[in-house]
């Protein structure tokens, strides 16, 4: 009885984190401070596809940190190479095609452009700073 018990307790959790949406899968090694934004942008949104909401955070400014990267719902399902858009010394913004699920009304499932900004302390990591659909 014990062992079916063990079993069905741990079947119960793993089914609960699975609908949750929650990642079972190792974080994302973040990239060294030095990196170039293109660099935590592409490992951001890698993030976001696995589930990996401690990676996203992370390589998010705290103001957007506490905002919530999309790592539930929508929740980004791929994304084309981000293409820079702007550049000035300490804050980049660029754009890509991300295709999403489980959307609402506000952002329906599918392809859309998003943009994101980055920035950075002068001498600091860079780090993603905002998200939308328009610049």
């Amino acid at each position: 009885m014990w062992v079916r018990l063990r079993v069905w307790v741990g079947g119960a959790l793993i089914l609960a984190a699975v609908g949750s949406g929650c990642s079972a899968t190792v974080p994302e090694t973040l990239p060294r401070d030095a990196a170039p934004p293109d660099v935590v942008l592409v490992t951001y949104l890698n993030a976001l596809v696995r589930g990996d909401c401690a990676t996203a955070r992370a390589l998010s400014t705290p103001g957007f940190a506490t905002k919530g990267p999309w790592c539930f719902a929508p929740h980004v399902t791929s994304f084309s190479q981000p293409g820079l858009g702007y550049e000035f010394e300490n804050e980049v913004g660029y754009s890509a095609q991300i295709t999403t699920e489980w959307g609402d009304s506000s952002l329906v499932d599918g392809d859309h452009t998003w943009f994101y900004g980055l920035r950075r302390d002068p001498g600091g990591p860079w780090r993603v700073a905002g998200a939308g659909s328009g610049p």
